[in-house]
């Protein structure tokens, strides 16, 4: 399910200003001529030791395939500010197309904290059936 650093990714932001901009895809990307493939898992794990903000945008021609309620292939964003009050955790679901989605979060604690973006696409009855995938810029 690709090369290695292809697919599992550990961003740190351990000053403030980081992120330096960088990328992560999925494996097979190649933008609308790429595609995924089932049952790979990839997980982009961001770890905050200061606080710090990342945007995350997405290239044109990035999409998941599309089922009722993202039941199969989806992408997950689960983020903590870590802060102590009933919002201070969100996890966001996608699937369909990503290109005009732009997703942002904070840590504001100078505490260590991780956050995990995970594409993991599965075989859905019937066959497989992907799409394109998406190359994400992490600024």
């Amino acid at each position: 399910c690709g090369g290695p650093g292809e697919c599992n990714r550990t961003i740190v932001i351990d000053k403030v200003g980081d992120p330096n901009s960088t990328t992560w895809f999925t494996p097979g990307w190649n933008g609308a001529d790429g595609s995924y493939s089932d049952n790979c898992c990839c997980i982009l794990t961001i770890q905050f030791k200061v606080q710090g903000f990342v945007t995350m945008t997405f290239a044109d021609h990035s999409f998941v395939h599309d089922s009722t309620n993202c039941q199969f292939d989806k992408l997950e964003i689960d983020f903590d500010d870590g802060l102590d009050h009933p919002d201070s955790h969100q996890h966001k679901i996608h699937c369909d197309s990503l290109s005009s989605l732009e997703e942002g979060f904070e840590h504001f604690e100078n505490t260590i904290h991780t956050s995990t973006v995970t594409f993991c696409p599965v075989v859905e009855p019937g066959g497989s059936l992907v799409d394109t995938g998406f190359l994400m810029n992490i600024t």
